[in-house]
């Protein structure tokens, strides 16, 4: 008798299946698309915008302090003397920017994954609905 009930509720699930249209209708299907396409666009827009940041951030001032260097360089071929005299200070400077640089670096790094973690939770939440 247990499997007569089984089957019987079995077979209204699956009638009551084929009797539910097998496509969205187009009016929903095209808000869940505009939902869809907006959530992309502004998923790529943020990560195009951290790679701005980034470059102007941890890029930019990294070979800005490698041209510097390279400038010092090129006046040691000049005056090897007087860049001689400072090269204990030279280094202290430029090991300090290169330490300087890597800490702005890992902060702006652990901020962009912030961020991008942000607009991740935001879309899942567009899209899945707020969760308790």
């Amino acid at each position: 008798m247990k499997q007569y009930a089984v089957a019987i509720i079995l077979t209204l699930f699956v009638a009551s299946g084929w009797t539910q249209p097998l496509d969205m209708p187009s009016q929903l299907d095209a808000e869940v698309r505009s939902v869809v396409d907006e959530m992309a666009s502004i998923g790529k827009s943020t990560g195009e915008a951290l790679v701005q940041q980034y470059d102007e951030i941890v890029l930019e001032p990294q070979h800005e302090l490698e041209a510097a260097v390279e400038q010092v360089e090129s006046r040691r071929e000049e005056s090897p003397e007087c860049v001689a005299a400072e090269d204990e200070e030279i280094t202290r400077i430029v090991n300090a920017a290169h330490e300087d640089l890597h800490a702005c670096g890992v902060v702006a790094a652990h901020t962009s994954a912030e961020i991008a973690s942000d607009v991740n939770a935001a879309t899942q939440q567009l899209v899945f609905g707020a969760t308790a």
